[in-house]
């Protein structure tokens, strides 16, 4: 009965190390598809950020330097 005792607790402790070595593993897998996801995420805020950027800030309707509304003065187009 004991000896039956013995066996079953190494056989669980064994399957209870190949269980945590496991869960290691998919961690591992996760972390890295997480990375590439963010890897990729962050490639296309730098090429669009600066874009958006762009044509949010010339894209306003403007008769020169200064808009009609800041015309005597008072404000500025970048800023204002």
């Amino acid at each position: 009965m004991t000896q039956s005792l013995n066996h079953y607790e190494k056989l669980l402790s064994r399957s209870h190390s190949n269980y945590l070595a496991q869960i290691s593993i998919e961690m591992t897998d996760a972390n890295n598809q997480i990375n590439n996801v963010l890897s990729r995420m962050t490639a296309l805020g730098t090429v669009l950020l600066p874009m958006n950027v762009i044509t949010g800030t010339f894209g306003r309707r403007l008769t020169g330097p200064r808009s009609a509304a800041c015309a005597d003065g008072e404000g500025q187009v970048f800023g204002g």
